[in-house]
């Protein structure tokens, strides 16, 4: 249940949490207990202007409070998890946008996308590509414009070099130059 993941969260990771993580982890219960007193009905609402890219944008709801693991197969992702990836994605979406830099996702992520439309169970990680003309630029513009919200780590392996992206507040993926979760 989700009551059980946030449990179990919070006495892996609490330990490890700075003053923002704790607060944006405040912030998500709260969702929550908001979406219980809500009801469930889809209702359709004006878009909000947002600040970042000034434009407007109609949200799609996302329920928390209706979070479900099946006992047959997991998910691998906690609901806050989730929630910090999909902050993580907002952000990273606007700023594509807002500089016209192309991206896709790939992997596991777009074969959620297409099966489950929300991330697979059993994946815990969210797969973005760049072209290689837009990828300095990109990281450029993130030093510039996004250095105090998110941080970007350089991962070389036999593959080649690519670049995690996620929150400086979020805790440190083990022994890692990186926090979990973060978008690669």
């Amino acid at each position: 249940s989700h009551d059980d993941d946030v449990k179990q969260y919070d006495s892996v990771q609490e330990s490890s949490w700075t003053y923002t993580m704790k607060y944006f982890y405040f912030k998500f219960q709260q969702r929550i207990e908001d979406e219980k007193i809500v009801e469930h009905s889809v209702k359709l609402t004006l878009p909000h202007y947002n600040n970042y890219t000034r434009q407007q944008f109609t949200e799609i709801p996302y329920r928390y409070s209706s979070w479900r693991s099946s006992p047959n197969l997991a998910r691998r992702l906690t609901s806050f998890d989730h929630y910090i990836y999909t902050e993580l994605l907002i952000i990273l979406d606007h700023f594509f946008r807002r500089h016209q830099i192309t991206y896709l996702i790939t992997d596991g992520t777009l074969l959620g996308s297409y099966t489950h439309h929300d991330f697979l169970p059993w994946d815990d990680d969210v797969d973005l590509r760049v072209s290689n003309r837009d990828r300095q630029r990109l990281l450029n513009l993130v030093s510039q414009e996004l250095r105090n919200i998110i941080s970007v780590a350089d991962v070389t392996e036999e593959y080649g070099t690519y670049h995690k992206f996620y929150f400086p507040w979020s805790p440190q993926a083990g022994k890692q130059n990186w926090s979990y979760p973060c978008v690669a």
